[in-house]
């Protein structure tokens, strides 16, 4: 839905292997937190005990890349599932992203024909 350098509001499905919404979060919304800020709270709050310490502490570790980014414009999603549930994300418009849904193009039931379609190239996740 909206998103910038230090906070990401969006929207999320869990679907079930037929393609059924099961949950659906809408404007989920995730910010930046640094640790200043989590000491602070604990200190104004009175809780600075080892107990919170090691719950609400953070360690940064460096990770190297094991692949390189492809580029937005590279990118492209598959995104599976049933009719009334790809037509909720409204997706069909994004070139992005290829809908397939079970019975239309693909029989999700066939192992071959799924495996076929997630190994002909790169999808992004």
């Amino acid at each position: 839905v909206d998103f910038t350098d230090r906070s990401t509001v969006f929207r999320s499905w869990l679907l079930n292997d037929a393609g059924e919404a099961l949950l659906y979060f809408d404007h989920v919304h995730l910010q930046e937190v640094r640790d200043e800020h989590i000491q602070k709270v604990l200190q104004s709050s009175g809780r600075q005990g080892t107990e919170q310490s090691n719950l609400y502490g953070v360690e940064w570790r460096n990770m190297e890349l094991t692949t390189t980014p492809a580029a937005p414009s590279d990118e492209q999603f598959l995104v599976l599932g049933g009719e009334a549930s790809l037509k909720k994300l409204v997706l069909s418009k994004d070139k992005r992203c290829r809908c397939m849904q079970q019975g239309k193009g693909i029989d999700m039931t066939d192992e071959d024909a799924v495996h076929k379609v997630l190994t002909e190239k790169a999808w992004a996740a």
